[in-house]
């Protein structure tokens, strides 16, 4: 079936990385700003090193210097140092410390010949950057733990800032085994047991790591692990908070060849690992008896896996391109697989809860594409699993007993098993299968042929898959079931949905929006009839000049409007969008709705250079229409110009109240996860039950949120003790956690207001008590509603 209007569209993703505190530390009376320039041949550390002509030589020399902010370190392009480089000294924020190149030719190399267990270590230090250096570490045989580079925080609060860009770091051989303090390429790990100790921002970009043993890049993690133990990976909001690394990065990156893992964020909050390449990992674990993926998160939160590219991964006991382990509403999303020998995707054991796996594309994986493990629960949907001739892959490897989801998936298969086994287990609905002679049961199935563009011809790069695309005849367009939050669009960047979402990877990027329900509600909206109606005006006209586009627009002098009446259906939310400009800048000028079935909002626009003014309302439970307008107060002098008017319903409509259970009336904590609190059935504000948290304690709940939209959090709190601290606050949405506090003896309402982050489709709402006080406190009747 072939759809009907085109509306495209793709974007740049910016990814805002945000400072957290600056541990302040002594350092010692070097000059700020100072840059020190080494030369292996030339150099001598007699110098002063301030210029190329009297550079240091060594090393040793670097290390016996206590470095200060704005301090830049430059090896000599070329040049060859033998030994350890572990800087110290801290930057501070906006004036880090850097390490980087100068002059012409091949990075500076640092050879640790495997006579030191790390090459280039960063310890108890932060405010750095690290550039444009080769590392190397290769021993006569393997040693457990020897790293390329290793960066550690040793009880040390919160180590601020650390960025590795453009190394190049090869032939490290730690052993098979050791993953998780240092053994490989790049690591970074926090150790020691008397001070709460985490990183943030973390970035780790363009780098290179090849012919490393045992993982490529590792970061976080944390000697506080046992503290994650027995919540079934519900982690409390508190351990998360003072343990979890925030704001970390792994960006284009490239490592091949790493004797077990690729990539791996640990004891995150909120990671985001993107457009990075693994080929050809697990090299040596199998051998080892160990277990080894390609991408994958250890005990984090809300970890992001987007564009990135893994084949050829070695088989062992999984070896597949990416796993959801031991995580929580970990996304992958837009990644591409191909070629690895032990499939697609694992989701393992029971603390991997509610995952996401959507609109990624897996050519010719082995084994089986899919595997889970354990009771972990999550969603697959609108992913592309291509299986060529002769491959004996199956769809599952192995499956556990957890709450699974699988919808709008391609199974194409050209291979040798058509009779496979479906897991009963499993939730399906509005998949494709192709080329089984067996189906599970889905009693929305497709099984016609997907007739893709050019199915199987993915090369190397993300940008290879254009086969996958569907043809405009396809009986998947149009044929999958919505679902909500979806993350806004395919893998090509095409906008969700355009009538029916498609089934497979691939929107059709044209869709039937031509009913009443998503035409725009303005009419002559431009005013390109030269005239004003259906708008009705007053002290205004129509004008030919000063347009935004086409040739008029509409005129409102002081104290005047232009008006008009549109249709709507009742309790649906729409957008009014506008173009306005003013003579005269900073005069007002309203763009606003009123007669909806609420109270009258209108936005301003001051300035002589036409700006999109922007209002989202909701319609009242009887209303069918509304009046929109364009109005210059009686303020100021100039008159306004207005074009370009639009209002379109919304596609996915608010929900009420996204808590669940929230006055705790089910008399149990259903949808609530808590930690040293419980239900009580006393002191509640209204009903028969409300939320008590001990000191040190906390009540949390996920919930399902729409990304880059505006939510209000609000509950009623009060503490035993007056001044006791009590907190209401909403983590993990795609920004900082933030929380309002009461400390009063009555009932007293908070309020937070927080705006989702491009990606995001769920938050952790929370009350929490500080290890401050004494008595407990008391929650009640919580919402979050959508602005």
């Amino acid at each position: 079936m072939r759809k009907k209007v085109s509306k495209t569209f793709h974007f740049i993703l910016a990814v805002s990385l945000i400072l957290s505190m600056m541990v302040v530390r002594p350092l010692s009376v070097q000059a700020s700003g100072t840059t020190y320039y080494i030369d292996s041949v030339n150099g001598n550390d007699t110098n002063d090193g301030v210029s190329t002509n009297t550079p240091w030589k060594s090393l040793e020399k670097i290390n016996s210097v206590v470095f200060s902010s704005g301090d830049k370190i430059l090896l000599k392009a070329g040049g060859v140092w033998n030994g350890q480089l572990k800087p110290r000294g801290s930057g501070t924020e906006g004036s880090p410390i850097i390490i980087d190149m100068y002059g012409s030719g091949e990075k500076p190399i640092i050879n640790g010949q495997g006579q030191v267990l790390i090459t280039l270590y960063l310890y108890n230090e932060q405010y750095w950057e690290i550039n444009n250096l080769e590392i190397t570490n290769q021993g006569a045989t393997e040693l457990t733990g020897r790293t390329g580079v290793k960066v550690e925080a040793h009880d040390y609060g919160v180590a601020n800032h650390i960025y590795l860009k453009n190394l190049e770091v090869h032939s490290v051989n730690g052993d098979s085994v050791k993953k998780d303090t240092g053994n490989g390429g790049i690591f970074f790990v926090v150790t020691g047991n008397s001070v709460k100790t985490k990183f943030n921002d973390i970035l780790i970009e363009d780098c290179s790591v090849k012919n490393v043993n045992r993982t490529g890049i590792s970061v976080g993690f944390t000697s506080w692990c046992a503290l994650y133990d027995g919540y079934g990976g519900r982690y409390p909001h508190h351990i998360v908070e003072d343990y979890s690394s925030e704001n970390v990065v792994i960006r284009n990156n490239y490592v091949e060849a790493a004797g077990g893992d690729a990539i791996v964020p640990m004891f995150c909050d909120y990671p985001i690992i993107e457009y990075n390449v693994a080929n050809g990992c697990n090299t040596t674990t199998a051998a080892a008896g160990q277990y080894s993926a390609g991408i994958w998160p250890w005990r984090c939160d809300d970890a992001l896996f987007q564009y990135n590219e893994v084949y050829g991964t070695k088989y062992n006991g999984d070896g597949q391109a990416f796993d959801c382990d031991y995580s929580n509403r970990t996304v992958y999303q837009y990644n591409y697989s191909h070629d690895n020998e032990g499939g697609f995707m694992l989701m393992c054991q029971d603390e991997s809860n509610d995952s996401v796996v959507r609109y990624n594309i897996s050519q010719n994986d082995r084994a089986g594409v899919l595997s889970t493990s354990g009771k972990s629960s999550g969603h697959v949907y609108n992913n592309v699993f291509y299986i060529g001739q002769g491959l004996n892959t199956t769809p599952w490897r192995y499956t556990g007993s957890g709450d699974m989801k699988v919808s709008n998936n391609i199974f194409y298969n050209l291979g040798t098993s058509k009779s496979v086994t479906w897991p009963s287990n499993i939730t399906y609905s509005h998949n494709n299968y192709y080329g089984y002679n067996n189906h599970p049961n889905d009693p929305n199935k497709n099984t016609d042929d997907p007739q893709f563009i050019n199915g199987g011809s993915g090369g190397l790069g993300i940008d290879t898959v254009d086969g996958y695309k569907l043809n405009p005849n396809s009986s998947l367009i149009n044929s999958g079931t919505p679902i909500l939050y979806s993350g806004g669009r395919d893998y090509w960047g095409n906008e969700l949905y355009y009538d029916k979402p498609d089934i497979g990877a691939f929107e059709y990027p044209v869709g039937d929006i031509t009913g009443p329900e998503y035409v725009n509600k303005v009419i002559n909206e431009g005013f390109e009839t030269g005239q004003g109606s259906p708008f009705y005006p007053w002290n205004s006209s129509v004008s030919s000049s000063n347009q935004r586009t086409g040739n008029y627009c509409g005129k409102v002098n002081k104290y005047g409007s232009w008006e008009q009446v549109i249709s709507v259906q009742p309790n649906k939310t729409y957008t009014l969008t506008g173009w306005m400009a003013v003579e005269n800048q900073s005069d007002e000028f309203w763009l606003g709705v009123k007669d909806y079935g609420g109270n009258e909002i209108h936005t301003t626009v001051d300035s002589t250079s036409y700006t999109q003014g922007s209002i989202q309302f909701t319609t009242g439970a009887s209303a069918t229409t509304a009046i929109i307008y364009a109005h210059r107060p009686n303020t100021g002098s100039g008159a306004g110009y207005v074009d370009d008017m639009a209002v379109i319903l919304n596609q996915q409509q608010p929900v009420i109240n996204l808590v669940k259970n929230e006055g705790l009336e089910t008399g149990n904590g259903d949808s609530w996860n808590d930690w040293n609190s419980s239900v009580s059935s006393n002191n509640q504000r209204t009903g028969s039950y409300c939320g008590k948290v001990n000191k040190y304690g906390s009540w949390e709940q996920v919930i399902n949120v729409e990304p880059q939209k505006t939510y209000t959090l609000t509950g009623w709190l009060k503490v035993e003790n007056q001044g006791d601290d009590f907190r209401l606050g909403v983590k993990e949405y795609g920004g900082d956690s933030v929380s309002v506090s009461i400390d009063s003896t009555s009932y007293t309402q908070g309020t937070v207001q927080f705006t989702t982050g491009r990606f995001n489709t769920s938050a952790i709402i929370y009350m929490y008590r500080p290890d401050t006080g004494i008595g407990a406190g008391y929650g009640d009747d919580f919402k979050v509603m959508s602005d």
